[in-house]
């Protein structure tokens, strides 16, 4: 900028920015200071990508970044500032404009520095600098006596984006501490398998309806043989599962039981009880009605059979063949526990040994345990016997993408939208846990028309729910797709 130097970026910094926010002109040189590569898109990619408001969209992730930078705001739940985006006006102040004048409450507002830095001219001292929130220790003194006692000015060009802190505070639902408990609640309700695929605004309200109880060493806090309504979640402690007075294993924090109370009036099939003191978050079943709307209720009880480890093959009863290829055979069969319908593929343990699939099989194995999503397949278990492997799996009723197409014919707008949003679900599932899926086509995703067990849609085309898809994983092979 006229020759002034202004920063050194590094790798993963990025800029161009402000001129694609603003629709202005660049306002400064960018110099190459060693070898580079760079990534670039422009506005009309952005645009294809995600629409006219990918202002918003580069606003949104800028304050993101920023918040979850701070000592203070980075520990509240990533998804909860989407709900105060909107608090947030965008400022662009000149090369020596005042941002802020003297007597200004340094706790009346939370500012963020998209761009450029904040100056005290007088003693020609930064203030604060890109990616920086502006007095974050003052924003939470509540001392409203504290005020500026010089002029700020912006050095150079300076892109803020502020927002009222008690409005803030308020969209997010109480003081700060308030917002740092309902933040945790959230965060272990995301790893709980059967919420982390609710929505935003699902998990704030159920985060709004947790409950936390306390237990004594020793405490039974379910009892084998009684009925009630009650899920619990550990948030400190230990807490020991007996099954007819015989240990099971220990939980620890963030691990969870008696979930089927939640759907299944049946007695408790087991104790838990207290080792040591512990904190657990509880949710029942007549709070958590508020957001269980039919659909959502019969997905979550499909969910409680594909985690039933206790599925044995003599449990098993046959129903048809789903498909056979080179290595295995896929079939439909019935669990005599609990009714609940999978496929099993079986495997030959000869064929295995004479071509060599054991390295195959084990990753296949280890990546499709750690997978769990709406939108892919779910292996329940593995299984064996003197002659074959079984991986059990989820079972889907339907028909694969390619048929589909042939049968409605070339795909709408709306319909193309739909498969394709559907599948960026589940590969960025994938890629956030860094797996790559390379054989993704009309063939290997099956779909079906059982609308009752879309949920997920209320984040994607709420205007056509015909269908929703899942893709299959795999990687020693791919004949049967389900």
């Amino acid at each position: 900028m006229n020759g002034i130097f202004i920063r050194i970026l590094k790798k993963g910094d990025y800029f161009g920015e402000k001129s694609i926010l603003l629709e202005s002109t660049r306002t400064i040189d960018v110099v190459a200071k060693t070898n580079c590569i760079l990534y670039s898109i422009s506005v009309e990619t952005l645009v294809s990508m995600v629409g006219e408001r990918y202002k918003d969209v580069l606003y949104l992730n800028m304050l993101k970044i920023s918040l979850a930078k701070s000592n203070i705001f980075g520990k509240i739940n990533s998804k909860l500032i989407e709900i105060v985006y909107n608090c947030f006006k965008v400022k662009n102040h000149l090369t020596g404009e005042t941002v802020l004048k003297a007597g200004y409450i340094m706790s009346s507002k939370i500012i963020i520095i998209l761009e450029g830095s904040i100056l005290n001219e007088r003693i020609n001292q930064t203030i604060g600098k890109r990616g920086e929130i502006l007095f974050e220790n003052e924003l939470f003194k509540n001392n409203f006596d504290e005020k500026l006692k010089f002029d700020l000015i912006a050095s150079p060009d300076c892109l803020l984006i502020e927002a009222d802190k008690e409005q803030f505070m308020k969209n997010l639902g109480g003081n700060l501490k308030e917002i740092m408990k309902k933040s945790i609640a959230m965060e272990s309700l995301n790893k709980i398998p059967l919420f982390k695929n609710f929505s935003m605004k699902k998990i704030e309200i159920l985060s709004s309806i947790t409950k936390i109880e306390k237990f004594d060493n020793g405490k039974r806090i379910i009892i084998q043989g009684e009925t009630d309504s009650k899920f619990f979640i550990v948030k400190s402690g230990k807490v020991d599962i007996f099954i007819n007075n015989n240990y099971i294993r220990t939980l620890n924090p963030n691990e969870y039981f008696g979930e089927r109370a939640l759907f299944f009036k049946e007695p408790r099939t087991a104790t838990a009880q207290a080792n040591g003191t512990v904190e657990c978050y509880v949710i029942d079943y007549k709070d958590l009605k508020i957001i269980l709307e039919e659909n959502l209720s019969n997905y979550l009880k499909t969910r409680f059979f594909l985690q039933d480890f206790t599925v044995d093959l003599k449990d098993l009863d046959f129903i048809r063949e789903l498909g056979n290829g080179n290595y295995g055979t896929v079939c439909l069969v019935i669990s005599r526990k609990n009714k609940h319908q999978y496929a099993i593929k079986l495997m030959s343990k000869l064929q295995i040994d004479y071509d060599s699939l054991h390295s195959n099989i084990e990753l296949e194995r280890g990546i499709l345990l750690k997978i769990d999503h709406p939108f892919i397949v779910k292996l329940v278990k593995t299984l064996k016997d003197s002659k074959n492997i079984y991986f059990l799996l989820e079972y889907i009723k339907g028909k694969e993408l390619f048929e589909v197409i042939r049968d409605i014919g070339l795909l709408d707008a709306d319909q193309t939208k739909f498969y394709g949003c559907s599948m960026i679900c589940a590969i960025e599932y994938l890629h956030e846990r860094k797996f790559i899926y390379r054989d993704l086509k009309p063939e290997n995703i099956m779909i079906t028309k059982n609308v009752k067990e879309i949920f997920i849609m209320e984040i994607l085309f709420e205007n056509f729910k015909m269908f929703y898809m899942k893709t299959g994983i795999y990687e020693t092979d791919r004949f049967w797709n389900c």
